[in-house]
């Protein structure tokens, strides 16, 4: 299913063409693990948000087992026109956190797109997903990089911390949330640095992958997505300046990697 029919299937739904190049740009990078799973593999979305992967995963992987939660909290309440809508599809979701999922299941698969970065205890998902990983499964996380002084959902620069960041910049974060219908999405930020999530794994004995072909595909979605560029023009500009200069090709050295404006990580058991 393209793009055009899934605008197309959702045409009466909020903000659907955000939505659904969210979902298309997750299932991109989803795809081939999707790939590699036997039937009957289980599967598990965090953070589904509009519904919308999880929908366009069960069109393609019917013989796979698939769970999705979603709070739909802190930000994202708007997001339950969405999920009655998938409901009515038989796409169910449960609607709560990670923390509160009540599940002995373990997966071959868990992934999160853009969610890492909401989750208020960085650890604890770490643990989690140790277990409910099965032995050879892995679990892909995609979301912003904040030592990279840049907060791309409010689009503002990062002024040391995001207690004084929120000082500075209160006005403006209050308008956007009240404009965009998304109270509490600040406050839902942890500020995730891709050295923490190193630490943290090396202390769970876990193993990490950093994919650093996530920057070309972030710099190549500008390019060809035009809602993603109105929506990140200044993560844009510099991304182009960085790929122009030629400091991409720094990014298999660790402290590269480690202030890049965004992640691509596996993690395994």
């Amino acid at each position: 299913m393209n793009k055009d029919d899934l605008l197309t299937l959702y045409k009466d739904l909020p903000n659907k063409e955000m939505w659904v190049n969210e979902a298309l740009f997750g299932y991109e990078h989803i795809q081939s693990h999707l790939e590699k799973l036997r039937d009957a593999s289980d599967i598990l979305e965090i953070g589904s948000g509009s519904g919308i992967l999880l929908s366009l995963i069960q069109s393609q992987y019917p013989t796979l087992n698939i769970d999705g939660i979603e709070p739909f909290s802190d930000g994202f309440d708007a997001l339950q026109t969405y999920q009655k809508r998938m409901e009515d599809d038989g796409i169910h979701i449960a609607k709560c956190g990670y923390e509160d999922f009540e599940t002995e299941k373990k997966y071959d698969f868990i992934f999160l797109i853009n969610v890492f970065e909401h989750l208020p205890d960085l650890r604890d998902f770490i643990l989690f997903t140790k277990r409910h990983l099965k032995k050879d499964g892995v679990c892909l996380i995609l979301c912003p990089n904040y030592s990279f002084p840049y907060e791309s959902h409010f689009k503002l620069p990062i002024i040391w911390n995001k207690r004084l960041t929120y000082k500075i910049f209160k006005k403006q974060i209050e308008k956007f949330e009240e404009d965009h219908d998304c109270a509490g999405l600040w406050k839902s930020l942890n500020f995730v640095k891709l050295r923490q999530v190193r630490k943290t794994i090396y202390v769970q004995k876990m193993n990490l992958k950093v994919d650093t072909s996530i920057i070309n595909d972030i710099i190549e979605r500008l390019n060809n997505d035009e809602e993603f560029y109105q929506r990140q023009k200044i993560i844009a500009k510099v991304a182009r300046l960085v790929q122009k200069i030629g400091l991409l090709k720094l990014l298999n050295l660790k402290i590269v990697q480690n202030i890049a404006p965004y992640m691509k990580i596996e993690v395994r058991r």
